[in-house]
């Protein structure tokens, strides 16, 4: 799940990306504000 909607200098919402389990535990997650990718071994 990834929380970016437009551009982050334009004032709108952004947030880092992140995994959540069934049972809506976060499982693994990036900061705020910071670019990558995220890898899971599930």
């Amino acid at each position: 799940m990834v929380n970016y909607i437009s551009e982050k200098d334009s004032g709108s919402s952004f947030g880092g990306a992140m995994v959540v389990s069934s049972t809506g535990e976060i499982v693994e997650e990036f900061p705020i504000g910071i670019e990558g990718i995220l890898y899971v071994d599930l």
